[in-house]
């Protein structure tokens, strides 16, 4: 095999080993759909996972209070505070949507509110809480309708004289009322 033999040959190996434009236009085209449909579906499964743990953890606080107020004989009106409660609770408590300590991720009153979250509580809240009750019953009295009855299965209460909305608890005799209104059992 002579100089240019040997050449040649190596050209035509070297042309067949490379991509050509189009083929790596359609890589990159595929890539960049499948990363158009994975990551605002990551983003969204990430919320919904902090929602969920925010949730859980305010499920865990009330439990704490009740447990709390249930061993000290505490009414429904007394005053709640996290040095209170923290016996009860398992670990550190902060909202994960980016709460540092438990006073800048949720807030407690007293034994018959429901904690809230504060860093979301329009959309932290879980489906037992009384202060579902309350919004519903809220948005129910200003739509015109009745202020008492059933709102999506939670029982909501009437409205007190100075035109806040009270809640009476879920209607099965574990509902915490928030003060205002009564609990119920079947």
């Amino acid at each position: 095999m002579n100089r240019q033999q040997t050449h040649a040959l190596s050209a035509s190996i070297n042309r067949r080993s490379g991509f050509t434009l189009i083929e790596i236009v359609v890589v990159v085209t595929l890539l960049t759909v499948l990363a158009l449909i994975a990551i605002p579906n990551f983003l969204s499964a990430r919320k919904d996972a902090a929602k969920n743990s925010c949730i859980n953890n305010i499920k865990e606080i009330s439990y704490a209070t009740e447990q709390w107020a249930l061993e000290k004989k505490k009414a429904p009106n007394a005053q709640v505070t996290f040095d209170d409660i923290s016996p009860y609770l398992k670990g550190s408590i902060t909202c994960p949507t980016g709460g540092k300590t438990f006073d800048d991720s949720y807030q407690v009153s007293v034994v018959a509110n429901e904690p809230t979250c504060l860093r979301e509580p329009q959309d932290h809240y879980w489906l037992g809480s009384t202060a579902v009750a309350a919004i519903q019953t809220s948005q129910s009295n200003s739509s015109g309708t009745a202020s008492s009855g059933t709102a999506n299965g939670l029982v909501g209460g009437g409205s007190s004289d100075s035109g806040t909305s009270s809640a009476n608890g879920k209607g099965n005799g574990n509902g915490k009322g928030n003060g205002k209104g009564n609990a119920k059992g079947k």
